[in-house]
């Protein structure tokens, strides 16, 4: 099956957003739990070293490490999600300034065929890892590169 198509940017976006969920999500909960997490580390560290129990310092370390590690987390994903924004912009103009461009997906038997203005390829059905639907779209996960999943409406 043969499916060529324009680019629609209201679907575009959303199938984007929903990549950047798809890819995020797992940590983002990760991170938010570590919050709560360091919280607790934290009051438990100050009560201790306030009773200047050394394990008080100990617990201060760890909450330290928890939120360095927030710090890096948000700063990466922050980066991460304003170039992903700056992307979606370009293939936008792109397309908006080329309007006879189309995006062109085969399923074949053997194979996943994909064509756009920079680039193609075609990817053997054993390279997928799984697929699932979310929000009302097809994806189709890729083994380790979460930078190729397909999302179809």
């Amino acid at each position: 099956m043969k499916i060529e198509s324009k680019l629609n940017e209201s679907s575009f976006r959303k199938s984007q957003k929903i990549n950047l969920d798809f890819v995020f999500g797992k940590k983002l909960k990760s991170v938010k739990q570590n919050l709560i997490l360091l919280f607790f580390v934290l009051i438990i560290s100050l009560e201790l070293t306030s009773k200047e129990i050394i394990l008080g310092y100990i617990f201060l370390g760890f909450a330290l490490m928890f939120l360095i590690n927030i710090i890096w987390f948000y700063y990466s994903y922050f980066k991460i999600k304003k170039q992903h924004l700056k992307n979606i912009e370009t293939e936008i103009s792109h397309y908006k300034n080329n309007p006879d461009k189309s995006i062109i997906s085969e399923f074949r038997n053997d194979s996943f065929y994909y064509k756009d203005y920079k680039m193609e390829f075609t990817l053997i059905w054993e390279k997928f890892e799984s697929f699932q639907i979310i929000d009302d779209y097809l994806v189709l996960k890729s083994f380790g590169a979460n930078y190729l999943n397909f999302f179809f409406n």
